[in-house]
């Protein structure tokens, strides 16, 4: 279940880049975060249920506070997303992936979640950078 948390945010990251970045610039902008704390306190009840949900898959696993367990997975699943959305198809969703599972202790993903984008010398370089190359280029690089 745990697995499935993870891969349901990452994908949802590798997908839908353009809505992400919406959602972060509303919970950013001073002028649209109101908008967005409205939309949050609409599905509040949503929320709280899937944190809970989380939450007692931490505490089937024994953790020893559920809770924090929760938030510091949400963080880090955040923080990949904030990086992904800034840093396009330069940051490495897969190998973030792959580390959360080894943090967690999980079975290694057989099959990836998102097209696997060539690494520039082999490492991962993420960079906003990627926002000046052109549809071409960026059409090369996934084939």
């Amino acid at each position: 279940m745990l697995a499935a948390v993870i891969d349901g945010a990452l994908t949802a990251t590798a997908y839908a880049i353009p809505l992400q970045r919406a959602v972060l610039a509303m919970q950013q902008q001073p002028s649209t975060h109101r908008l967005f704390a409205v939309s949050e306190a609409r599905h509040e009840a949503a929320a709280t249920a899937a944190e809970d949900a989380v939450r007692d898959l931490f505490r089937a696993r024994g953790a020893e506070d559920p809770a924090l367990e929760e938030v510091m997975l949400r963080s880090t699943i955040e923080g990949v997303f904030v990086k992904s959305a800034v840093f396009g198809d330069t940051y490495p969703l897969e190998e973030a992936r792959r580390w959360m599972f080894r943090r967690y202790g999980l079975p290694e993903p057989t099959t990836p979640i998102a097209p696997p984008v060539p690494l520039r010398d082999g490492e991962p370089r993420p960079r906003a950078t990627a926002a000046l190359r052109s549809d071409e280029e960026r059409a090369d690089a996934s084939a």
